[in-house]
């Protein structure tokens, strides 16, 4: 299966048609369409509903469009990551982490690179945890505290959320109260282990270190 006729593929399934993919592929129709034979028969499954004007996914056509994806996404993150070695003047650099003030921390050192490389790019998740959900009694569950405090305000319900991540000015009709005993949660930086990072995440893992262990030891 080569990667070249992957995208002949996925050409074809985003058209809709095998002329109109000919045509964004700069490939004779009679060549994408012996292409795409052989790739049904190389995995012993029919892959589109052919008519006269037009071609839909099967279920395993739908199949192999989700892994094609993944597989070609991949293989051009892995081409980037190559192309930029020795000299790190973008990519991509992907984190999850859970609402907290402290994740200006982070945007802080996330300025610090990209004013020095401003092509790279973060892509930041947010979530949270569920810890205590047993413990009460949850009504509704939600991962973002901005919609959460929406829903308080309506007399949904109360907030389990971390401080400061709403509103509860004196102009606010919210309040934060604090749990007893306390509890509190600690920031940390985590990745996999022997992770091989492209040149971009390298670079933003070193300005880490250098600040907070410069931090640690002031």
């Amino acid at each position: 299966m080569e990667i070249r006729v992957l995208r002949y593929f996925l050409e074809v399934a985003r058209e809709g048609s095998v002329t109109h993919a000919a045509q964004r592929l700069h490939i004779s129709q009679p060549t994408l369409s012996k292409q795409l034979k052989d790739l049904e028969a190389e995995l012993g499954k029919k892959l589109f509903v052919r008519s006269s004007f037009s071609v839909r996914l099967t279920e395993e056509g739908m199949l192999l469009r989700k892994r094609a994806e993944d597989i070609l996404a991949m293989v051009d993150k892995t081409s980037a990551e190559f192309k930029a070695l020795g000299q790190v003047t973008g990519g991509d650099i992907h984190i999850g982490y859970a609402e907290s003030e402290n994740i200006k921390h982070l945007a802080r050192r996330i300025k610090a690179v990209q004013e020095r490389c401003p092509g790279i790019r973060f892509h930041l998740y947010s979530g949270d945890t569920n810890d205590l959900a047993e413990r009460l009694n949850v009504t509704v569950t939600i991962n973002l505290t901005y919609n959460g405090s929406v829903m308080a305000r309506e007399g949904l319900g109360c907030v389990l959320t971390f401080d400061r991540l709403a509103d509860t000015s004196q102009e606010s009709e919210l309040c934060f109260r604090p749990l007893t005993p306390r509890l509190e949660t600690k920031l940390y930086l985590i990745w996999k282990k022997y992770q091989v990072f492209a040149p971009a995440a390298g670079l933003f893992l070193e300005e880490l270190k250098t600040h907070y262990t410069a931090a640690a030891s002031e």
